[in-house]
């Protein structure tokens, strides 16, 4: 009998020592999965991961006020976009039926507020539009309120949208679209900021989140000789302390377009902070910026993070300041950190395509709509107040001033862009011009169509002009422009195997 009881006391014994064994592992897996792992490539989980043929159509800010796809015109547009596995853009603007919506004029960003009927959601998804970034300037143009309810007309039409949320951490974060061939995510932020109250901020304590959109903050520098430096700091000298006033405050500075505003900086020998304006030694005159190292780090940690998480990452910019030297500094560092496309958007005109490490770089890809029309677009008392011009007393006068600069006619020359990838690397780029019909009446100006020949050759010989400063080869075919990459030998860019 005592041999039975120490038998059964053993068999409890090593019963209960499996169980914290396996319990151990349960919770503290790590011993675990550094054998399992031993060997793996830690690149692998930022490669690309997406069949051979696998196309991305890219159209640059889309500012749309009424369903267009009932136009004969827009027909063949929808059928380039809606051939591509996957088809973005940069939303530009609200969504909101403003006959019920009503929000006080001291929250809106601009004195004229973009804004789209609630039926322009599901247009674009009929047109092919299945991602849209909306981190830009005109995010907030109706408030909170009107941003959230943006949302909720593009989730009822299917449309994913990235880049603003309740939170900082929300705004930050890439939202996915599953299609057959793989999982997209899309990424979107600006260094457009015209309100410091459009941007997203996360809960301190006792202080509330608060919602807005995904920033890059930066600070803009003018670019002067050194004789012209040795001046300033002559005068910067000679008012002492006051040349200083308002250093590391988050005040306004004019920029190219619109507000930048001010972080702490560190200034370096060669430059110098005075009255309000930053300067620096350059070489040519011109723009430098810096970006804030909080948002740069965080947003590169979003792009790890998210490529961690699907097959294939874009990464799109609304950005007035293009082209700038920060940009091109971000943009790749998004693709170190995993980004397998970057789009530009903000200047409303076309720049040119840059290839690294086998990954495209738009640095702007104009409008794919411009509907502008600021006799339906609401505008405040205070823009006509402010205008040059004492005779404006409506939106027809004020529009028909407004846009009648020979100036604006680039804007309406776009393209879109079908990126192809082939063993997980950029094999081919396609350029289709567009036009938005400058020369047309305000009730049909803004909506694509495809170029003209003359109109198609105009536009791709910028951008072959535009692209050559990168180094890029554009081929003019027909009236289609294509961009051949020829691949890379890269370990880490190849599709895993099964």
């Amino acid at each position: 009998m005592q041999r039975y009881r120490a038998l059964a006391r053993f068999s409890i014994a090593a019963g209960l020592v499996g169980s914290c064994v396996a319990v151990g592992f349960f919770f503290y897996p790590g011993a675990v999965v550094s054998a399992q792992q031993q060997g793996r490539d830690p690149s692998q989980t930022l490669s690309t991961n997406i069949p051979d043929g696998f196309t991305v159509a890219s159209v640059g800010d889309i500012i749309l006020n009424h369903p267009a796809t009932q136009s004969p015109e827009n027909k063949p547009i929808a059928a380039i976009l809606g051939a591509a596995d996957m088809a973005m853009g940069n939303f530009e603007g609200a969504i909101v039926d403003y006959r019920r919506y009503k929000v006080p004029q001291n929250i809106i960003s601009h004195y004229w507020a973009l804004d789209g009927e609630p039926g322009v959601a599901k247009d674009l998804k009929e047109m092919g539009i299945k991602m849209v970034g909306r981190a830009n300037n005109h995010q907030s143009d109706w408030g909170i309120d009107g941003a959230r309810e943006t949302a909720h007309w593009l989730d009822d039409a299917g449309i994913i949208h990235a880049g603003d949320g309740e939170t900082r951490d929300l705004a930050r974060e890439a939202r996915f679209y599953d299609t057959p061939k793989g999982r997209v995510g899309l990424i979107s932020l600006t260094s457009s900021i015209s309100d410091p109250q459009q941007i997203a901020i996360n809960a301190n304590g006792k202080v509330p989140a608060r919602p807005g959109l995904n920033p890059l903050r930066v600070v803009r520098f003018t670019n002067v000789t050194t004789e012209q430096m040795d001046a300033l700091r002559k005068i910067h000298d000679a008012y002492a302390y006051g040349a200083e006033a308002g250093l590391n405050q988050k005040v306004a500075a004019s920029s190219l377009s619109a507000p930048v505003f001010h972080f702490p900086v560190q200034l370096g020998p060669d430059e110098l902070y005075l009255f309000g304006t930053f300067y620096k030694i350059g070489d040519k005159p011109g723009f430098s910026y810096k970006m804030n190292p909080l948002d740069e780090r965080e947003i590169l940690q979003s792009v790890r993070d998210a490529k961690q998480n699907c097959d294939f990452l874009i990464v799109t910019i609304h950005a007035h300041e293009a082209p700038a030297d920060f940009l091109s500094k971000i943009s790749k560092e998004a693709i170190d950190a995993g980004a397998d496309e970057w789009v530009g958007t903000g200047p409303h005109r076309m720049l040119g395509v840059e290839i690294y490490k086998n990954r495209p770089i738009f640095h702007s890809l104009g409008d794919l709509f411009f509907e502008i029309n600021l006799a339906v677009q609401p505008s405040s008392q205070e823009e006509f107040e402010d205008s040059s011009d004492p005779a404006v007393t409506d939106d027809a006068v004020f529009a028909a001033n407004f846009w009648n600069h020979v100036g604006l006619a680039p804007i309406y020359q776009s393209a879109i862009v079908v990126s192809k990838f082939d063993k997980n690397q950029l094999s081919e780029i396609r350029i289709y011009p567009i036009e938005l019909g400058w020369e047309r009446r305000d009730a049909d100006r803004g909506s694509p169509r495809i170029a003209s020949a003359e109109m198609a050759q105009t536009i791709l010989k910028t951008q072959q002009k535009y692209s050559q400063e990168y180094g890029t080869k554009v081929e003019i075919e027909g009236n289609v422009g294509v961009i051949r990459v020829a691949p890379q030998s890269n370990a880490a860019s190849q599709k895993q195997q099964q």
